[in-house]
């Protein structure tokens, strides 16, 4: 009998759609790394953890990863502040 044992490691970088439906909705959510590296995350963690809102957001992830570079999230964490000086939206 073949025991998997998965670790628990800590990945930092960016929310990115990856994927989208057919209506237009982001479908699939990925960590690229800063070294540019690809991990794509757990759709049920995704919705878990509400990623949707935080795309394009300095993460820190804590998780398993298996073999094809998904990431199955135990927690959470951002890393950048929003800009609270920051004027969007306006010229």
């Amino acid at each position: 009998m073949k025991a998997s044992q998965e670790k628990e490691t800590v990945i930092e970088g960016v929310l990115i759609p990856t994927a989208w439906g057919s209506n237009g909705d982001v479908s699939q959510v990925s960590l690229m790394t800063f070294d540019e590296s690809e991990y794509r995350i757990d759709s049920a963690a995704a919705e878990t953890h509400g990623l949707l809102s935080h795309l394009r957001r300095s993460v820190r992830c804590r998780g398993s990863v298996r073999g094809d570079r998904v990431v199955e999230i135990k927690s959470l964490e951002l890393l950048d502040a929003p800009d609270r000086n920051s004027v969007t939206g306006t010229t």
